[in-house]
C-alpha cells in the first residue's frame, strides 16, 4: 500500500513540474535507479511593464463640497415586511463611508492630483507599472510618504495584474488613484470612518 501511495505522490510531482527525473547507474553496478528532484516553487511575479498601445487615458473624479443641510432621513418601508439585517449592521460597516470635504479641503486635493498628474500619465503612457518610478514621480512632487503599492488581483485571476495603486493625505482630504494598462484613475476624497486614506485589506 505504501508503494502505490509514493508512486502516485510521484507521479503528481513529475505532472505538475514540481520534480525532474534522472537516471543513474546504480551503486551496485546493476540497473539504474531513479532519481527524484523536487524543484523548488517560486510566486508569481507582478508583471511590471506593458508595451505602450496608444496614451493614456487620464481620468480625475472630483466630489462635491460638503453642505451643512441636513439631508432628513428616508420614510420607513410601509409594507409589513421588515429586511432582514444583522444586528449592528450600520455600526460595524461605518468604516466604509468616507467623510465629506470642506471647499477647502477638496481643493487642497485638487491641486494636489494636478500635480501628479503628468508624471503618472508619463509612467502609464511608457507602460511602466513598477513600484519605485511611481514612488519616485510622487516624492519629485513632494509626496514622500505616499502609499505605494500593487494593485490587487481579482479573485479567480491566475496571472497578477500589471498596475499601482497609490494614495495621499493631504489634510482631511485622500488623494486616491491608480496605474493600469492605458490609464490613470484619480480621486479627490475624505477619510474612511476609521481616519485612514486606506481601506486595510482586512475588510
Amino acid at each position: 500500500m505504501r508503494a502505490v501511495v509514493v508512486t502516485v505522490v510521484v507521479a503528481l510531482l513529475f505532472s505538475s513540474g514540481c520534480a525532474a527525473r534522472r537516471n543513474t547507474a546504480g551503486s551496485d553496478g546493476g540497473a539504474d535507479a531513479t532519481v527524484v528532484t523536487v524543484l523548488p516553487t517560486s510566486e508569481p511575479v507582478q508583471p511590471t511593464y506593458v508595451p505602450p498601445n496608444g496614451p493614456c487615458a487620464v481620468q480625475v473624479n472630483l466630489p462635491e463640497p460638503a453642505t451643512t443641510t441636513t439631508t432628513p432621513p428616508a420614510a420607513r418601508p410601509t409594507g409589513s415586511h421588515t429586511p432582514d439585517v444583522a444586528p449592528h449592521n450600520a455600526e460595524n460597516n461605518g468604516w466604509k463611508v468616507r467623510k465629506g470635504l470642506s471647499p477647502e479641503a477638496r481643493q487642497a486635493g485638487a491641486t494636489a492630483a494636478e500635480k501628479i498628474k503628468q508624471p503618472l500619465a508619463a509612467l502609464c503612457g511608457a507602460g511602466d507599472f513598477a513600484l519605485d518610478p511611481t514612488r519616485k514621480a510622487l516624492a519629485d512632487q513632494g509626496f514622500a510618504d505616499a502609499t505605494v503599492q500593487y494593485v490587487r488581483t481579482p479573485v479567480g485571476m491566475r496571472e497578477l495584474a500589471p498596475g499601482v495603486f497609490f494614495a495621499l493625505e493631504i489634510g482631511a482630504a485622500c488623494v486616491l488613484g491608480d496605474l493600469t494598462p492605458g490609464s490613470l484613475r484619480l480621486s479627490v476624497d475624505g477619510h474612511t470612518g476609521e481616519n485612514s486614506c486606506v481601506e486595510p485589506f482586512s475588510h
